[in-house]
């Protein structure tokens, strides 16, 4: 993962490379953030929360007469600080560019919570993304996490990242 990101980032000192928008094609990026995962049972709910870090990419296109509308798809890793469980998905994205560098977005997607026993799940959530410098963006982001029932007992989850992305 080092070495990749290493190879990334080298890209972005090279003259040329950038596009006319970054919200056009790939990116990268690295998030860490706050979740909080809550099972409930017969009116008994049991939480647990940890720090996260991890990583995103994703491809995104400009779509409309205008192209202010962002379509796309992000795939992610978070590890859980915690302990040894984390967690990857992936979510469709759709978004709106606004007149200035930010990119307004909802979700919805896949999760796979990989602990002692495995859980699938869906999410939904929204976020902002503002471009700060040439192609480099940060961004806020929240999740809703909805988990299938496992031996009666439900769970879900919410998730706030912060993330620093790289747009080829």
């Amino acid at each position: 993962m080092k070495r990749f990101l290493a190879i990334a980032l080298s890209f972005a000192s090279v003259p040329g490379l950038a596009l006319a928008d970054p919200f056009d094609g790939a990116y990268i990026g690295i998030e860490g953030g706050y979740t909080k995962l809550t099972a409930s049972l017969g009116g008994i709910s049991v939480s647990d929360d940890s720090a996260i870090i991890g990583g995103t990419f994703g491809f995104r296109r400009p779509v409309g007469a205008q192209q202010k509308i962002i379509i796309g798809i992000e795939g992610n890793v978070d590890f859980f600080t915690n302990g040894s469980d984390f967690s990857y998905g992936a979510s469709g994205i759709l978004g709106y560019r606004t007149a200035g560098d930010w990119l307004i977005y909802g979700r919805g997607g896949y999760v796979r919570l990989d602990s002692d026993i495995n859980i699938d799940g869906f999410l939904v959530g929204a976020g902002a993304e503002f471009l700060f410098s040439g192609n480099w963006s940060v961004r806020g982001d929240f999740r809703y996490i909805f988990f299938e029932d496992v031996l009666g007992v439900g769970l879900d989850g919410q998730e706030y990242t912060i993330g620093l992305n790289y747009n080829f």
